[in-house]
C-alpha cells in the first residue's frame, strides 16, 4: 500500500470511529489532495506568483549627460516567492540600466529620450519610465514641491485619498518624487495614495529625488478614527439535556446521552463581512500582524481589494483557519479586549498566520481572556438552534430557524452559484443570520490534523445546511465558500 493510501485509510478510519464521516467523498479529497500555503512558516509552502512590478519614485525622469538616476520598484504581492525581474532600455546609447527587484541604476549617456522597462521574469504586468536626457548645461533644478492638500482626516477602512505632488518649476528636468509616512502603522502611502491603518497621527512627505535640486518637504497630518464594530448577540447559555438531537454528520443528528452545559457567550449576528475583515487586517498589518491570505469579498471579489458596495457586505472568504485565529487576536486588540490565542511557550500573542499556529496555541488558557475567538462546535450549534433549549419548535428545526431550507439558507438550490450579502435570509430565534448556508464557518475543534466547519454553503446541497452537520478542512486551506463568525465572553 502506498503512503498516500495509508494516510487516506488512517483519516477515514479516525472519522468512522468518531461517527463523523462526510457523506460526500470530495471533502476527504480536500484533506488529502489540496496543498496548504504556509507562507514561509515551517511545514511547507507553495509558490506565489508575481502579479506586477511598479516603479515607485516617478515614471517621468530626467537629468544631464553623465549623471545617474536611481529608480525604485516594488513587487506585488509582497509574498511573491519568485521576485526576479528583467530591466531593459529602448536605447542603451542614451540611457543604460542595471537593476534588481528593488530598483535600478540608470546611466545617462547622451541627449535624447529612452524608455526604461521592468517586468516580472515569470510574467505579470510591467512598469515603464520615460527618461529625458539633456546636456549638463541645460539641467533645470527643482525649486519646490507642492501638495494638493496640507491636512487630511481619514477613517480606518475608509477609501484611500490620493495626494497630488506638483514639482516646480514646470520645466524641471527631473520630476521624480519619493513618498514617505512618519508612522507606517497609522497611515501608509503608495505613490501619493494615502490609506488609513490605525488611530493616530502621521506626516506624509513628498520630496524631489533630483539629487541636484533644492527640495521642499510638505507635511500632512492624518488623524484616524475607528469605525463601529459589527453587532453581536448575547446567548445566555444553558444545559442541553439528554434526549435532544445533537451533532452528527447527517441532517438527523444524534441523541445526547448526557447533559451538555454551554456557558454564556456573545456571537456575531452574521458571518464576518469583508469590510470588517479588511479594516482589522489593515490595522493589524500596521501593528505587527502578518496574514498568509488577504481574504476577498464572497466568491467573486478581488483578494485584498478595498471594500466597496455591494461587495463589502459579502462574507469574507479565502481565509484559512490560521488567518482567522490571528485576525481574532488583532480584532481583540483593536477593540480593547484581551487577545485569546497565545503561544504556549512564552504566552506571547500569536500574530503570524504563516506559522503552524495550531501547534503553538495554549488551549488550556483560552477561557482566561475576554477577546474574540472561534466558537467551539457546541457553542456554534447551540446558537444555530436558537439558544436556550425548550419544548418550543425552534429546537426541533433542522436548519437555523426553519424546517424550510429556502427561508434561511443560500445553498446550491437557490444561490445561483454565488455568495450573497449577509443577513438577507430570515434570522433564527436568537436573531442570527446565515448560520445555515451562504458560507461554511470555521470552528475551533480539531479532528487529528483538520478543523471543523459548520453550516453548509452556497455550493453545497440542502442537507449540508442542517445545524447538526459537520465537515472538516486542514487549517491552512482557503476556499471561496468558507468564512467564519467569532464569539467572545
Amino acid at each position: 500500500m502506498t503512503i498516500r493510501k495509508k494516510v487516506r485509510t488512517l483519516i477515514l478510519g479516525i472519522m468512522l470511529v468518531a461517527g463523523m464521516v462526510s457523506c460526500e467523498n470530495w471533502m476527504i479529497e480536500q484533506l488529502l489532495d489540496r496543498k496548504e500555503y504556509a507562507g514561509g512558516g515551517s511545514g511547507g509552502g507553495s509558490n506565489v506568483a508575481v502579479e506586477r512590478v511598479e516603479i515607485t519614485n516617478g515614471t517621468a525622469r530626467g537629468g544631464g549627460e553623465g549623471s545617474v538616476l536611481v529608480i525604485k520598484t516594488e513587487v506585488y504581492p509582497a509574498a511573491a516567492t519568485n521576485r526576479e525581474v528583467e530591466w531593459s532600455s529602448s536605447d542603451s546609447n542614451i540611457a543604460d540600466v542595471v537593476g534588481t527587484a528593488s530598483g535600478a541604476t540608470v546611466h545617462l549617456l547622451k541627449a535624447g529620450s529612452a524608455e526604461i522597462r521592468v517586468k516580472p521574469a515569470n510574467g505579470g504586468n510591467e512598469s515603464v519610465c520615460r527618461i529625458d536626457v539633456v546636456s549638463a548645461s541645460s539641467v533645470v533644478d527643482v525649486t519646490s514641491v507642492e501638495l494638493s492638500a496640507s491636512t487630511l482626516s481619514l477613517q480606518v477602512g475608509g477609501h484611500p485619498v490620493t495626494l497630488i505632488a506638483t514639482v516646480l518649476p514646470a520645466n524641471a528636468t527631473d520630476k521624480g518624487i519619493e513618498w514617505s509616512s512618519s508612522e507606517e502603522g497609522v497611515v501608509k502611502v503608495d505613490k501619493g495614495m494615502v490609506t488609513a491603518r490605525a488611530a493616530g497621527t502621521a506626516t506624509i512627505t513628498a520630496i524631489s529625488v533630483n539629487g541636484k535640486s533644492a527640495s521642499c518637504e510638505v507635511e500632512v497630518a492624518v488623524p484616524v478614527n475607528l469605525p463601529a464594530i459589527d453587532t453581536y448577540r448575547y446567548i445566555p447559555g444553558g444545559t442541553i439535556v439528554s434526549g435532544y438531537k445533537w451533532g452528527g454528520t447527517s441532517g438527523d443528528g444524534t441523541i445526547a446521552t448526557s447533559d451538555i452545559s454551554v456557558a454564556p457567550f456573545h456571537i456575531g449576528k452574521t458571518a464576518v463581512r469583508y469590510e470588517l475583515w479588511y479594516i482589522v487586517r489593515e490595522w493589524g498589518e500596521g501593528h505587527g500582524y502578518t496574514f498568509a491570505n488577504k481574504g476577498k469579498a464572497g466568491k467573486s471579489g478581488t483578494e485584498g481589494a478595498f471594500p466597496i458596495a455591494p461587495g463589502k457586505d459579502e462574507p469574507v472568504t479565502m481565509v484559512s483557519w490560521r488567518d482567522v485565529v490571528v485576525w481574532c487576536n488583532a480584532y481583540s486588540e483593536i477593540t480593547g479586549k484581551e487577545e485569546v490565542y497565545r503561544d504556549k511557550n512564552d504566552n506571547s500573542v500569536l500574530k503570524d498566520s504563516r506559522q503552524l499556529v495550531e501547534t503553538l496555541i495554549d488551549e488550556t488558557k483560552i477561557g482566561y481572556h475576554d477577546g474574540y475567538r472561534l466558537p467551539m462546535g457546541t457553542e456554534w450549534e447551540y446558537a444555530a438552534r436558537g439558544g436556550v433549549p425548550s419544548s418550543s419548535d425552534p429546537w426541533a428545526y433542522q436548519c437555523a430557524g426553519s424546517n424550510t431550507v429556502d427561508d434561511v439558507s443560500w445553498y446550491s438550490g437557490n444561490s445561483g452559484s454565488d455568495t450573497h450579502p449577509v443577513g438577507q435570509k430570515a434570522a433564527n430565534s436568537a436573531g442570527l443570520y446565515d448560520m445555515s448556508g451562504n458560507v461554511w464557518e470555521w470552528c475551533f475543534e480539531s479532528l487529528s490534523t483538520v478543523r471543523v466547519v459548520r453550516g453548509g454553503s452556497w455550493y453545497t446541497g440542502a442537507t449540508f445546511s442542517s445545524v447538526a452537520y459537520h465537515a472538516y478542512y486542514g487549517p491552512g486551506i482557503v476556499r471561496n465558500d468558507l468564512g467564519f463568525r467569532p464569539v467572545c465572553r
